[in-house]
């Protein structure tokens, strides 16, 4: 495990603090491999277009997003 990045704010928004965290690690890592693990899959995001615009980012990322529920 590299780091936990907690959201505070509605899964309806892609940018959230924890998200943006993730992300700029995702973009200054880009040399190693990651599978990004969501505790809640629900709490990805709430709306089908945040959910497709989060997992289309993290995958341009070269990163995979997965949930543990």
């Amino acid at each position: 495990m590299a780091d936990v990045f907690h959201n505070s704010k509605s899964g309806r928004l892609f940018i959230r603090a924890g998200m943006q965290r993730l992300i700029e690690t995702l973009e200054n890592e880009n040399d190693s491999e990651y599978v990004v693990i969501v505790e809640d899959g629900s709490r990805r995001a709430r709306e089908i277009v945040t959910h497709a615009k989060l997992r289309s980012k993290i995958g341009s990322l070269g990163a995979l997003l997965d949930s543990s529920k």
